[in-house]
């Protein structure tokens, strides 16, 4: 419930990318001439709601229908940005 709080509307989410930078759990990059380094995440963000997925992550298994759920609405959202 702490996790909703924090998100609010997934459904503003076009794209699971999205959210995760607004987590802040994007790698960091730094780019010169040609070359690209990637590093740790960015942490930029909400620090609450990244704490929550941290610390939740090692101890919830894998629930299936989340995911079920997360594909419903980015197929939403795609057939809305159609119209």
């Amino acid at each position: 419930m702490i996790l909703v709080s924090e998100i609010g509307n997934i459904t503003r989410f076009l794209h699971p990318r999205h959210m995760m930078a607004y987590l802040g759990l994007v790698p960091s990059e730094s780019t010169s001439s040609d070359k690209r380094r990637q590093g740790g995440i960015t942490k930029c963000g909400n620090p609450h709601a990244r704490w929550i997925l941290m610390n939740r992550h090692s101890t919830m298994p894998c629930r299936p229908e989340l995911a079920k759920i997360w594909r419903g609405v980015k197929k939403a959202n795609h057939n809305a940005s159609k119209r």
